[in-house]
């Protein structure tokens, strides 16, 4: 009947919207693991503008973000006895272009020996672990695209 094929092609161009619709960027997971994690331990995060303008641009660069900041979180909470940690997301010009660098500040010190797994999926980003006098930090720098350069780029990183 014509009411029927009405309703299904209603329906055909609600679904195509669905399968149309641009990914959403892993930004969006990433400010709903900080803001839960607010309501159990005292987190400060920070994303600075540049940053969240490259989250939202590139889901690999999101997606690598928040697996740094939740295993930085995770460590916080299972080592620090005060169950405090800050999240900072800037920009950094490197060498090679542009990267997303990634801070969890916790206010325990690291224990003696201490050192991401060599199997752990943030050393395969390239995140670091080391102590500060206020704590452990977790650090990373993401890569997010740049334009494409002919040669090669290198670039150094000098510890603070």
């Amino acid at each position: 009947t014509d009411a029927l094929v009405t309703e299904l092609r209603g329906l055909l161009v609600r679904v195509r919207g669905v399968f149309d619709a641009p990914a959403r960027s892993d930004a969006v997971s990433l400010d709903a693991l900080l803001a839960t994690w607010s309501r159990i331990i005292d987190l400060r995060a920070h994303i600075d503008p540049a940053a969240r303008a490259l989250l939202e641009a590139g889901a690999t660069a999101a997606q690598d973000a928040y697996d740094v900041a939740a295993e930085g979180i995770l460590n916080a909470v299972k080592h620090s006895g005060e169950r405090r940690a800050e999240v900072l997301l800037d920009v950094v010009a490197t060498g090679a272009g542009p990267a997303l660098r990634v801070r969890v500040r916790s206010s325990a010190p690291l224990s003696a020996g201490a050192e991401l797994r060599p199997a752990s999926h943030v050393r395969s980003l390239g995140a670091t672990l080391r102590s500060t006098s206020e704590g452990a930090v977790l650090e990373a720098l993401i890569r997010v695209d740049a334009p494409a350069r002919d040669g090669s780029v290198v670039s150094a990183e000098h510890p603070v």
